[in-house]
């Protein structure tokens, strides 16, 4: 019964961390120097329900990740919405063909995913004729955005990880009776490819 109850919180629990690191980054990261260094707890997010959740409720997760990233930003309504959702669309379409199991593919996922946004993001401001003076602010910080977006993405999928054996989101995580918890003898990092 615990195992059930806490497998249901998961998504609880993740939204939780997300509104958590949004805050986090939007209170460290607001001066020059550092908002360089920004990484985006949002789109690891949406890569991690993107493959390890079911479509409904990965999609779900996704859109409500958007709209409190769009919260507290002064983007334009619509744009992370369409980029974190083009995201998700992409990474589950590409999950039907590649397997990702590993926290090298995730890392690397990551890096793809910050250059596939952030390029989307600009497409999307061009549409709207607000693209003109972001191409040359947003070609430059492409690169090492991603590199930051990758270097992040390792504790962050960790932290992702240990969420879902703690609340039996985890297919290997199984449990004997109702109060009884059994974790497989595999530790974080060891046999589950983080």
């Amino acid at each position: 019964m615990k195992s059930m109850i806490l497998k249901a919180l998961n998504p609880v629990f993740l939204a939780l961390l997300v509104l958590l690191g949004i805050g986090l980054q939007t209170s460290i990261f607001n001066s020059y120097p550092l908002m360089v260094l920004q990484p985006d707890i949002v789109l690891l997010a949406v890569i991690w329900v993107a493959l390890r959740r079911e479509f409904l409720e990965g999609g779900i997760l996704t859109l409500f990740f958007s709209y409190a990233a769009e919260l507290h930003s002064s983007a334009p309504q619509g744009l992370y919405l369409c980029t974190h959702m083009a995201v998700y669309l992409t990474l589950r379409g590409l999950s039907r063909y590649f397997l990702f199991a590993k926290l090298p593919q995730y890392i690397t996922l990551a890096l793809g995913a910050s250059l596939f946004w952030k390029l989307f993001g600009l497409l999307f401001l061009q549409t709207l004729g607000l693209g003109a003076h972001q191409w040359r602010h947003t070609l430059a910080l492409l690169f090492p955005g991603a590199v930051i977006q990758g270097l992040a993405g390792i504790w962050v999928f960790r932290l992702f990880e240990k969420l879902d054996w703690m609340t039996f989101k985890n297919p290997r995580a199984k449990h004997v009776g109702d109060d009884d918890v059994f974790l497989e003898e595999e530790t974080l990092g060891e046999g589950t490819g983080f």
